[in-house]
């Protein structure tokens, strides 16, 4: 999870090495473009949501996420 700011400088992050750095340099930019709350399926799962105030963007909160299998790939339910 990455809290971004309007300059695109990562200003808070569950992983502290990526703090103060410019968030394109290591992630997706786009994630930062997006007007609304967007969700890519894809794996890891990409989230990004606007930081608004009364009229105008604060930042961005980012989050990537790759989901652990709750069961083997190769099971199957009876």
């Amino acid at each position: 999870m990455l809290l971004v700011d309007a300059k695109g400088v990562v200003t808070i992050s569950t992983n502290k090495k990526n703090q103060g750095i410019l968030f394109a340099n290591r992630f997706p930019g786009y994630l930062l473009q997006q007007q609304a709350i967007y969700f890519n399926n894809k794996t890891p799962y990409e989230l990004s949501a606007p930081v608004m105030s009364t009229n105008k963007r604060l930042g961005t909160l980012v989050m990537f996420y790759k989901p652990t299998p709750i069961l083997p790939a190769n099971s199957t339910d009876n």
